[in-house]
């Protein structure tokens, strides 16, 4: 162990030696707690006896042979130091080990035992020095002779070190007290190191760095007992060991290291601290009295001694991977007993449900009813903070809750709510027994409330309904507050199962409107939000319902009763065209729900966030969160939502162009439930778009026309949930039928007013150009490209802008359509559409072909308008130059060459910093300059000419509806 902090106690020591050799026979007495370094001070200062003149003889005493008569005698006299005929009188005088007798007094025994004469004849010849390490543990007979030793060496040259371990006064031993009367005996008492003896001690065995950064966390493990500093930087030094950077890793040599500080202590210190690592944050001497059955002074005065040794601190232990080792040092029946105990006491005592819980569940025993009462009460406070320790709680109590059907029906309940929250599918095997508990009437009013949101996504139309009707005769529809809760629940039922709407009764039929606004805030926001969800699926969106979106989400914390109605108010702002508002809070309940490591929120809100990031068209992002809902939940988890979220997952695959992905998605079991919801409907969209995306245009209309069947059943005729109507004139264009799919597109445009659902819009002006003449097509597809940049849908955008592309190549305009296909190529490459890509490059090339076909060179630029944007005129040499540009690369140059920022690019033209990087490149490569200031000089430099732009031409104006707004 390296020594730190112990030079004036190793100077002492020379002191004495000093005045031992002067013939002032010394005694020191160093006393330590338990692992403070006494047996290293005494090697230490052995180590600096070498080479010298001094007789040296030692012991170690140990506890198993404090019975063995004169055994700390024998290592004395068996030192190799010892030669001749010291050697043989010695060994002459442990053959003969006769006790006192009447005709030999005990002191004349003593005395004839000749030990004390042999050390003094002995120092005549050369300074002695005897050590005894852990005198305390000596045997009887050996004390004896040490203490006639010590009475008589004040006048020789001779000097006993003695270690012994700190005991508390009133266990002292005779030894102790007797030396502490001799004059010539000197105490010296090693403390445990400071916060720098630590850091120096730390910074000897891994460097002043480490020291350093590792000083404060060690010390505060340790307390500064040396022993235990040591075992963790064994520890450190482990490879098998976990590496901890900047603080301790308690391992195997610290657990050691703590039995050994403790058993070394003796019985009473290892019983307290086991009783302080059971009880924990409720340890008082109070408690460890009863608990161990310990008179209350034997436990205080212990707690000290645990202090001094550096393993409690205000009376609880330092770290909890010390309350982990002692606890372990216990047998499982001893600590199961324990613990039954400690519950007992702390549940006289008045703690919390939540301290007493954790014995309840160490001793796993819930054998009487206040026990399963205390799990319970304790799992109804953890279940939004410590969810898994309030599933265990609610297991155990159900196991000893057999004979109960209400108590039974109860714990099942609160468990389908904690394993929404840990693993959704855990909520399956609790279905029937919940299930039974409503028709029957066994369970508490409140958890009957909560139930419909458990049970929704795992039921079908009529065993909701039937659900229904049994919680109207299970809960008092009198009260206001009751009925308000049942009101959410037939909401929440009618949004998912919307031909419920008009099955199930209304209880909030007969509250006035001053009862229903003295209700519960929370209450009233979720029945606001569920009310407006069910507005918004089947009539369209409006201001108020983004409005009481927006209330709610500001207004409400994510939790176990809480996650459905962010959910649905996050689906609001989406189908309300609300993408950026729906981003901003489905990426803010996300980053909350894993946070607190929520296996169904995290879930829940990844599906909310890949609705949205399809919904903006970003197809890479609507996939990795789609996945990630269902890692974070498997698919038997969700219930009929899971079609919601297959249907993200297969629109995304779809528009990328991994067909075969999509067909692997679509031969997954969903549940038979599923085409009942509104889920349902989502994912047969899905599916048809498959179809149609793969050639199958009968099977793709089959499942449109089956959509728009579904919504006419449901009563949701002008809902925009899926856009049916654009899917199936898209088939039957490709079909041959062009006169049927713009009457089924002109009809959808017919109940779209202007402000409502721009992208829908935007879609169907996309497919209704397609049945019009090309001529025809310009101007629809000009306002497309205008409603579905308000819409903030990238992609349905860059469909609109390689169609537009391909009508003005087909017109001849080849210069337009090389700008705006080139415009759809972008925005679908940031999309990863490939199949779009595919088309918007077929576009450029076949607009270029043309060009050249007529004879002419395009012109970079040419035909584009925008403020502030001047066109290059070529003329000389370097113009040429500009000529090889082409009109995207030749706007970053201009605007570069004007001192822009590549941010400020980017924002001018509407791409991305990285576009804008790799434009400057080329453009670099092409003009041969190095760097932007260069590029800032050629262009300043007089030999370009730059043009103010013209008045924009017919064609320019046109092309201007294309462009992105700012």
């Amino acid at each position: 162990m390296a020594l730190c902090e112990r030079s004036s106690d190793l100077r002492q020591l020379d002191e004495l030696l000093a005045d031992a050799r002067e013939g002032h026979g010394r005694v020191a007495l160093v006393s330590a707690v338990a692992g403070a370094g006494k047996t290293a001070l005494l090697h230490e200062f052995w180590k600096t006896l070498a080479d010298t003149d001094v007789l040296m003889l030692s012991a170690t005493c140990v506890p198993s042979e404090r019975h063995l008569p004169f055994g700390m005698l024998t290592q004395l006299f068996e030192s190799p130091a010892l030669t001749g005929e010291d050697a043989s009188r010695a060994m002459r005088l442990l053959d003969d080990p006769t006790p006192a007798t009447q005709d030999r007094p005990s002191d004349d025994a003593l005395a004839a035992r000749g030990f004390t004469r042999l050390v003094l004849e002995m120092s005549e010849r050369q300074p002695v020095v005897l050590c005894v390490d852990d005198v305390h543990n000596a045997d009887h007979e050996s004390l004896d002779h040490l203490l006639r030793l010590v009475r008589r060496l004040h006048s020789a040259p001779v000097l006993a070190v003695l270690t012994e371990r700190i005991r508390p006064v009133k266990v002292h031993s005779l030894l102790h007290t007797e030396l502490l009367r001799q004059p010539h005996v000197t105490s010296i008492r090693p403390g445990l190191l400071s916060p720098h003896g630590v850091q120096e001690m730390i910074a000897e065995a891994a460097g002043t760095a480490a020291g350093a950064r590792m000083a404060a966390d060690y010390y505060a493990t340790t307390g500064g007992n040396p022993l235990l500093v040591q075992a963790l930087l064994q520890d450190l030094r482990d490879p098998a060991q976990p590496a901890a950077e900047d603080g301790a890793a308690p391992g195997l040599a610290f657990s050691h290291a703590v039995l050994g500080c403790l058993h070394s202590a003796g019985t009473s210190p290892v019983r307290v601290a086991q009783g302080i690592a059971l009880l924990s944050e409720s340890a008082t001497p109070a408690l460890l009295s009863l608990l161990l059955e310990l008179p209350r002074e034997t436990v205080t005065r212990t707690v000290a001694e645990l202090t001094a040794i550096g393993l409690v601190r205000d009376g609880r232990l330092r770290c909890g991977a010390t309350a982990q080792v002692i606890l372990g040092d216990l047998a499982p029946d001893v600590r199961e007993r324990h613990h039954r105990r400690a519950a007992r006491l702390l549940r006289d005592a008045g703690e919390s449900p939540r301290t007493v819980a954790r014995h309840l569940l160490q001793a796993n025993t819930a054998a009487e009813s206040w026990m399963v009462d205390t799990l319970i009460d304790a799992a109804g406070t953890l279940l939004d903070d410590d969810a898994r320790h309030a599933k265990a709680y609610l297991e155990l109590a159900r196991r000893f809750s057999t004979t109960d059907p209400r108590r039974q029906s109860g714990i099942a309940a609160a468990l389908a709510r904690i394993e929404l929250r840990l693993c959704p599918s855990g909520v399956l095997r609790l279905l029937p027994q919940l299930s039974t508990a409503i028709s029957d009437g066994h369970i508490a009013q409140q958890l009957a409330l909560e139930l419909p949101e458990i049970l929704l996504w795992y039921s079908r139309i009529d065993e909701n309904e039937r659900l229904y009707r049994h919680l109207e005769q299970l809960v008092d529809t009198d009260d206001p507050r009751v009925a308000v809760e049942l009101g959410v629940c037939r909401m929440l039922l009618a949004a998912v199962f919307p031909q419920l709407a008009e099955r199930i009764p209304d209880a909030l039929h007969h509250v006035s409107g001053v009862e229903l606004a003295g209700t519960a805030f929370t209450a009233n926001t979720r029945l606001n939000t569920f009310a407006h969800l069910r507005t918004v699926l089947c009539e369209g969106p409006s201001v108020g319902a983004v409005h009481s979106a927006q209330q709610a989400l500001a207004a409400t914390r994510l939790g176990g009763s809480t996650a459905a109605l962010l959910a649905a108010a996050v689906t609001i702002l989406i189908r309300a065209d609300q993408p950026r508002l729906a981003e901003k809070w489905a990426d803010r309940l996300l980053k909350e729900a894993t946070d607190r490591g929520a296996a169904n929120w995290q879930g829940t809100m990844a599906d909310q966030r890949a609705h949205v990031a399809l919904r903006a068209g970003d197809l890479p992002g609507a996939e990795r969160y789609a996945r990630l809902a269902l890692h974070r939940m498997p698919p038997q988890a969700w219930g009929v939502a899971v079609g919601g979220v297959y249907a993200t997952l297969l629109r995304a695959y779809n528009e990328m162009g991994r067909h075969a992905q999509a067909t692997e998605l679509l031969c997954k079991p969903v549940p038979e439930a599923l085409f009942d919801s509104t889920f349902g409907l989502e994912y047969l969209y899905a599916k048809a778009c498959h179809y149609l995306a793969t050639q199958q245009q009968q099977a793709a209309l089959s499942d449109f026309r089956a959509c728009g069947e579904l919504m006419a059943q449901w009563g949701l005729d002008q809902s925009t949930l899926v856009p049916w109507s654009c899917g199936a004139a898209q088939a039957l264009l490709m079909l041959g039928r062009r006169d049927a799919a713009r009457r089924l597109a002109e009809e959808q445009l017919a109940q779209l007013t202007p402000g409502h659902s721009p992208q829908v819009r935007g879609m169907t002006l996309r497919i209704l150009a397609a049945t019009r003449s090309p001529r025809q097509r310009v101007e629809l597809l000009a306002e497309a490209v205008d409603v579905l940049q308000r819409s903030g849908d990238q992609l349905e955008l860059a469909k609109a802008l390689t169609d537009l592309g391909e009508v003005h190549q087909r017109l001849g305009d080849s210069a337009l359509a090389q700008i705006t296909a080139r415009r759809g190529l972008l925005m679908a490459t940031e999309c990863q559409a490939r199949p779009l890509v595919g088309r918007a490059r077929r576009a450029i090339e076949g607009a270029r072909e043309s060009t050249f076909a007529d004879g002419h060179h395009p012109v970079p630029g040419a035909g584009e308008v925008a403020e502030d944007c001047p066109t290059v005129a070529a003329g000389t040499e370097p113009a040429d130059k500009l000529a090889y540009l082409t009109e995207a690369e030749r706007r970053v140059c201009v605007l570069a060459g004007r001192g822009r920022t590549n941010r400020e690019i980017a924002g001018e033209l509407f791409i991305t910093v990285s576009t804008v990087e790799q434009h400057l490149t080329r453009v670099y490569r092409k003009l041969r300059v190095k760097r932007r200031q260069d590029l800032h000089q050629e262009l300043a430099s007089g030999r370009y000419v730059v043009e103010e732009a013209q008045p924009p031409s017919q064609e320019a104006r046109t092309l201007a509806a294309c462009a992105p707004r700012r």
